[in-house]
């Protein structure tokens, strides 16, 4: 009896334990599961701001991409070069602009930076050779500065001023061919009126000597004398004379090659070979005087044939030239014919060169220096440029500019400059 009350209370024991075993599994379940769904929705929220967060971080990134693009567009948008070394002198950042100034030659522009001593943050930089001959460069340099004030670099800026320098050098040339023509003329009429009595009383002199006379010959040797000294004066006025183009629409190069056809004999007779680079012939018309351009290009031709007696190469090239100017109301784009002479012959020299378009200045014997006077003044008539670049033994290039406009634009161009030149007296 007492065995079997023993043995069922014990068995009560077990199914109560195993109660309260299933009733703690139970709760610790339902725990279990609230802590998994507390879980879920904190993931859930966690997801929620990820999200969020990877918005806000796209939207980010596509703003700083926008601003890189615009920065970048800007850079490359600038006519101005720009050029960025890091610490060491690497290469980081360079726009389109100063590839094409350059022609890619970095090399030259590190070098020239090298070269600079202390303190100096600009400079003028000649790249020369095939790509830029005589392409003259306004350099400057800036450090490139962190946001904590350290210097990580340095900025260039390169400026092509080519064309200005040529302007400036051009203006130069006009002011000292103004003053020298004022004073020509003064001289000239000085010379030219006892010149004329002294021809008259030798002529009269003449009559009383026989022509056998030594006396006979010394008096043609006073009027010769004084005729070659009225032709000196004849080309000084002839040089101080207001040019008055005759406006026209002409064809350049058949303007080119008719001055090619005069010169063509002295040309072969000095074993001379020409190479003609044209530009497609719609932009070889503009409005200018045809014989005074004629004129001109055929004293460049027969100045290049006069350098090189031992024979050479000669080479003509046009071009149009289109760039942004400043006129004063914001940017507009000019175009300019530009016209290239070039010869291999004995070339000049710098102190030849800054003279070469001084009136009666000539390194040729016989020469009359005006040559190159009267083209200068021809290409002023026309509103243009003209430049030389040569270096000795190496050749000379005339680089002549000429503004392609239209027939109305100009005859009012010719207009204004009639208006603030004012009439001028015909010195002849």
């Amino acid at each position: 009896m007492n065995n079997t009350t023993l043995t069922k209370t014990n068995g009560q024991g077990k199914m109560e334990m195993l109660f309260q075993a299933f009733n703690t599994f139970n709760e610790t379940a339902l725990k279990l599961n609230e802590y998994y769904q507390g879980l879920e929705q904190q993931v859930k929220s966690l997801n929620i701001e990820l999200e969020r967060k990877n918005r806000e971080l796209e939207k980010n990134l596509e703003e700083k991409e926008q601003v890189k693009n615009y920065l970048h567009n800007i850079l490359e948008s600038l006519s101005t070069g720009v050029l960025v070394l890091d610490i060491k002198g690497r290469v980081t950042t360079r726009n389109r602009a100063f590839q094409k100034i350059t022609n890619g030659r970095i090399k030259e522009v590190k070098d020239f930076i090298s070269r600079q001593v202390g303190e100096t943050k600009s400079g003028y930089l000649e790249l020369k050779g095939k790509a830029r001959n005589g392409c003259v460069l306004r350099l400057k340099r800036f450090p490139l500065i962190a946001a904590n004030q350290e210097t990580k670099g340095t900025v260039i800026t390169l400026e092509d001023i080519t064309r200005l320098k040529r302007l400036e050098e051009q203006v130069s040339r006009n002011s000292r061919l103004e003053a020298m023509g004022e004073m020509a003329v003064n001289i000239a009429h000085e010379i030219r009126n006892p010149l004329g009595s002294i021809e008259l009383f030798a002529s009269l002199l003449k009559r009383d000597f026989s022509k056998g006379d030594e006396r006979r010959k010394l008096v043609e040797h006073i009027i010769s004398g004084v005729k070659s000294l009225n032709q000196v004066i004849s080309n000084t006025l002839l040089f101080t004379h207001t040019l008055i183009p005759n406006f026209q629409k002409v064809n350049l190069s058949s303007l080119l090659d008719e001055a090619l056809v005069f010169s063509s004999h002295i040309v072969k007779e000095n074993r001379i070979k020409v190479s003609k680079e044209y530009s497609p012939k719609n932009f070889l018309l503009l409005y200018a005087d045809s014989a005074l351009l004629k004129q001109l290009f055929l004293n460049l031709i027969l100045n290049a044939v006069q350098a090189m007696p031992d024979g050479g190469y000669l080479k003509i090239a046009t071009a149009v030239i289109r760039e942004t100017i400043d006129n004063g109301n914001g940017r507009v784009q000019s175009e300019m014919l530009e016209i290239k002479i070039a010869d291999t012959g004995m070339g000049m020299n710098r102190a030849v060169r800054e003279k070469v378009f001084d009136p009666f200045f000539t390194t040729r014997q016989g020469g009359t220096g005006l040559g190159l006077t009267i083209a200068h003044r021809i290409i002023e008539a026309h509103g243009g440029t003209i430049g030389v670049e040569s270096q000795p033994r190496k050749g000379t290039t005339f680089t002549l500019g000429l503004p392609l406009q239209s027939e109305k634009k100009t005859a009012e161009t010719q207009r204004h400059r009639d208006i603030e030149n004012g009439p001028k007296p015909d010195h002849r």
